[in-house]
């Protein structure tokens, strides 16, 4: 092989490795939610993998019983979202109405709180 294959095959295979090392980005998509509060943490960022990792997040699980989002499994109920604003503990034990976004990538990714406000 000649140093010009030589060259052409090392430039093929550094750019195959660099092009699928790229993650494209999902679809972000914004809804509205209805569940109880059933969880409630307090994390810092890097146990999320997050940066940066002093960065307070606060993570609620909503149990979500009636209308599921579409985009949620059928047997799923309970929903991950993470906040980077303080929540206030009465929250929990009680039905809210959340307005969420997703946030990622192909390889994953996490649902965001936009807006919550409890049902009355």
């Amino acid at each position: 092989m000649g140093s010009v294959e030589k060259l052409l095959s090392s430039a093929l295979i550094i750019f195959f490795l660099v092009a699928t090392s790229f993650a494209v980005p999902a679809l972000s998509f914004k809804e509205t939610v209805t569940g109880k509060v059933y969880g409630f943490s307090v994390l810092k960022a890097d146990v999320l993998g997050i940066k940066p990792g002093e960065m307070i997040i606060y993570k609620l699980v909503l149990k979500v019983e009636d209308e599921r989002p579409r985009w949620m499994p059928e047997k799923k109920r309970y929903l991950e979202v993470l906040t980077k604003k303080n929540i206030p503990l009465w929250l929990f034990g009680k039905e809210v109405t959340a307005t969420i976004i997703y946030r990622g990538d192909e390889r994953g990714g996490s649902y965001w709180l936009i807006k919550i406000k409890e049902v009355e």
